[in-house]
């Protein structure tokens, strides 16, 4: 009977020490947990303020010109070019934002084949306007019935990229 006491003994001391190294265990994993969390909020609290200047700077250029635009025809065309310019901008902003937001959520389509060749056509199409490259002709030779598999909206905003960055 006094093995048993020992043995006893022993057991609660291992039980003690078992409990004390999860506890100790779980208390890590909630720092950890916890630095997780705060890493998380401080990138969307950056990512927010990124977002914040990107639509402010569009909105100070449009104001200014709007504030200083005079009754001349032809600057007020102008001020009307670079505002709708600025809007366009932000436009693309948000609908970025907006693509993120639904890719987050998962509501984004499913990958399924898409004709390349009309949705670039599409594009041009849209954007022909705002393409003022000067100098340097833009001109587009593509295959008609073109078709990859991929997500329409993310193809779109790849092609107004590739568009903005030829200007």
């Amino acid at each position: 009977s006094s093995s048993n006491k020992k043995n006893d003994g022993g057991g609660a001391l291992l039980l003690v020490l078992g409990v004390g190294l999860a506890l100790w265990a779980l208390g890590s994993l909630g720092e950890f947990f916890a630095r997780l969390i705060k890493l998380a909020i401080n990138r969307q609290r950056e990512f927010l303020a990124d977002v914040a200047h990107e639509l402010r700077t569009p909105i100070t250029i449009a104001r200014g010109h709007l504030e200083l635009m005079s009754d001349d025809p032809v600057e007020r065309a102008e001020t009307v070019a670079i505002v709708d310019d600025e809007l366009e901008r932000m436009n693309r902003y948000v609908d970025d934002l907006l693509l993120l937001a639904r890719q987050d959520t998962q509501r984004l389509e499913s990958p399924g084949p898409l004709d390349l060749s009309l949705l670039v056509t599409q594009q041009l199409d849209l954007h022909r306007d705002g393409l003022a490259l000067g100098e340097h002709p833009l001109t587009v030779a593509i295959e008609p019935g073109v078709t990859v598999l991929g997500q329409g909206p993310l193809l779109q905003r790849l092609v107004r990229n590739l568009l903005d960055n030829a200007q």
